[in-house]
């Protein structure tokens, strides 16, 4: 049932105990043929777009979602926000809505979303097995994720913005506060996206996952006290291209993990500038580091990190490493280690599978503490690593130390 209201206010944000649903709950409201929103829509539960049939909202709408209730899409739907009137997808009054659902049957069906603003939510867009194309999409306090993908699923993302995902909220677990989320062996193509002020990740991509990544930002991703690290980037066992990336003041900046050693991580990541992480600007590794079969899981070229631990970060003097790799293999090309206050670049059971080609360290280490005051720290490597035109000037303790 649909009522059509011209106004209702809105009141102040309840959450609720949290509760995921999938794309196979209870789905009670169903579309027929094509439908029209304008003006107010306000629903008392969720909603189907069903496998044949077509919603369209038109600019300036206003929908209001009731707690936990969902917009479910199997068909076709078509958002039709404009830059001076936007869609708006909002709570009918109290509690967290669960956003729009593209399931799989919409695959090839031509969803368009088109500016497309979303509050009061918990997700904001969730898509498996789906290719809708997101143009200028924005998601305002998600309580845990602002866009969520699995199932293979491989939209077309543009001018994407989720800013302050997770903040206000506290979870059991660890999944919560986190802009972009890329899945299960998705593969978006993602172009311009600000991902700002989360809790655990700007951008996360997991599970055999790959994708085109440009023009990303990400600004502020810091943890306060969740229980995951929290990264500005962070690929797991994935395959990503990334491209153009910046990301400010987070407590890592990227991380790249191998954890399944069913599966391969190679990221590939170019013109890249990390500022003020507070423990690493870049760390790359693997969850068992007694493995020692190592290989290039990662791949940087025309990279720039400064400022880790520095007065900029979060909480300054307590960094790591500038760069770590640890117990794996990573490329970097044409690399930029500056104003560190702890080592500028930390390698640890690193191999030949690891080659730094144009490396420059400038004014990093930490004074008194030994390897970490040199701007390059290698232990445990018995097998070296390659280095190709490398300059270190400034660190307050050795150049290189080797143990």
């Amino acid at each position: 049932m649909l009522i059509i209201l011209l106004g209702m206010p809105l009141t102040n944000l309840i959450d609720e105990p949290n509760k995921i649903l999938s794309q196979f709950d209870d789905q009670p409201v169903s579309a027929r043929a094509q439908t029209t929103w304008s003006g107010v829509i306000e629903l008392t539960d969720s909603y189907t777009v069903n496998i044949t049939d077509e919603l369209i909202i038109a600019p300036c709408t206003v929908v209001k979602l009731p707690n936990a209730a969902r917009i479910f899409v199997d068909g076709r739907i078509l958002v039709q926000g404009d830059a001076s009137c936007s869609v708006t997808l909002d709570r009918v009054s109290t509690g967290l809505h669960y956003g729009l659902q593209f399931n799989q049957s919409s695959y090839g069906r031509g969803s368009v979303i088109d500016n497309l603003t979303i509050e009061n939510s918990m997700y904001g867009i969730t898509v498996y097995g789906s290719d809708p194309q997101l143009n200028n999409v924005t998601v305002v306090n998600p309580s845990r994720v602002g866009v969520d993908l699995f199932s293979n699923a491989n939209p077309t993302i543009q001018d994407l913005l989720v800013d302050q995902s997770g903040r206000g909220f506290s979870y059991s677990d660890w999944r919560f506060g986190i802009g972009l989320s890329v899945g299960a062996g998705s593969a978006p193509i993602v172009e311009r996206a600000v991902l700002s002020d989360a809790r655990i990740r700007g951008l996360n991509i997991w599970g055999d996952s790959g994708g085109i990544y440009r023009q990303i930002t990400i600004d502020n991703i810091t943890a306060e006290g969740a229980l995951a690290i929290s990264a500005g980037v962070w690929v797991e066992d994935s395959r990503p291209l990334i491209t153009n990336v910046t990301v400010d003041k987070s407590d890592y900046g990227i991380l790249i993990r191998h954890i399944d050693d069913g599966g391969y991580t190679r990221a590939v990541v170019r013109d890249c500038l990390v500022t003020n992480s507070m423990y690493r600007g870049i760390y790359v590794d693997k969850a068992n580091h007694t493995n020692f079969t190592n290989y290039e899981s990662a791949d940087f070229t025309n990279t720039v990190v400064r400022g880790t631990g520095g007065p900029n970060a979060k909480t300054s003097n307590i960094g790591f490493a500038a760069i770590e790799v640890n117990a794996t293999g990573a490329w970097f090309e044409n690399t930029t280690i500056e104003e560190s206050t702890t080592v500028g670049l930390r390698l640890y059971f690193v191999d030949s599978s690891t080659t730094f080609t144009n490396l420059t360290i400038t004014n990093s280490g930490d004074p008194g503490q030994g390897a970490h005051s040199a701007g390059l720290a290698i232990r445990s490597s018995f097998f070296a690593p390659t280095f190709d035109g490398l300059e270190i000037s400034g660190s307050p303790g050795p150049g290189i130390s080797a143990t």
